[in-house]
């Protein structure tokens, strides 16, 4: 490994643990928050109930066909389906690290996610009218986690090959606002909170960045040991 590529991994793995370490402090302060409101007989913060209603004095017949067919790109059978097929691309062209890294990333963050819901119990917001039929519990957003896990996961495996330095921060601004724009729909919808979306972009993104912290140390290993001299 000459020494771009050993600077270009260095660089990757402090910008990913410092986002993972800032995910989860962030995720831990919006609980200790929630928690502290729901010991005092609330549910919710109150920017929660502001932006909620806030958003649903804008809602229209044309905005709400849109924000349906936006969300869907966060939905479970979706993400399922997307993961499956660029995985098998992936594995097809005998890229199985990515292919293995785009399967951990989608498996593990909704694992994850789905044990987070059952541990905090926390039902979906009554403040507004629902426009989408959801079921279970609210916190944190499936669609959120969901999307930040696996569009953030296909935006890093395409910065660590990609060697054009001038494309590696749009893949990740790419992934971001996809992701940001999936989970304003659930704000939309009115089927979450915002403490929710924020929660689960926070979720999803860090376990990304793991998963891709974990690859990147296995290929620097692996390198590490094959160039060494026997």
């Amino acid at each position: 490994m000459n020494n771009n590529s050993l600077r270009a991994y260095w660089g990757r793995r402090w910008f990913g643990t410092a986002w993972i370490l800032i995910g989860l402090a962030l995720f831990l302060s919006i609980v200790h928050s929630l928690t502290g409101i729901e010991a005092n007989g609330g549910k919710f913060f109150p920017i929660d109930e502001q932006v909620l209603k806030g958003l649903s004095a804008l809602r229209s017949s044309s905005l709400n066909r849109i924000a349906l067919l936006i969300t869907t790109a966060g939905s479970g059978p979706f993400l399922t389906v997307l993961t499956l097929i660029i995985g098998l691309i992936y594995f097809i062209r005998k890229d199985r690290m990515a292919g293995l890294q785009l399967l951990i990333g989608a498996a593990g963050g909704g694992l994850i996610n789905a044990g987070l819901k059952l541990f905090f119990h926390r039902i979906r917001p009554e403040i507004v009218s629902h426009l989408s039929d959801e079921k279970g519990f609210s916190f944190p957003s499936g669609h959120a986690a969901g999307a930040a896990s696996i569009y953030f996961t296909l935006a890093l495996i395409l910065v660590e090959r990609d060697r054009r330095s001038e494309f590696k921060a749009v893949y990740l601004s790419e992934a971001f606002f996809l992701v940001l724009l999936i989970s304003f729909t659930r704000l939309y919808l009115g089927v979450h909170y915002p403490s929710d979306v924020l929660a689960g972009m926070l979720v999803g993104s860090s376990w990304a960045f793991f998963v891709a912290t974990l690859a990147e140390e296995w290929k620097f290993r692996t390198k590490k040991l094959t160039s060494s001299p026997i």
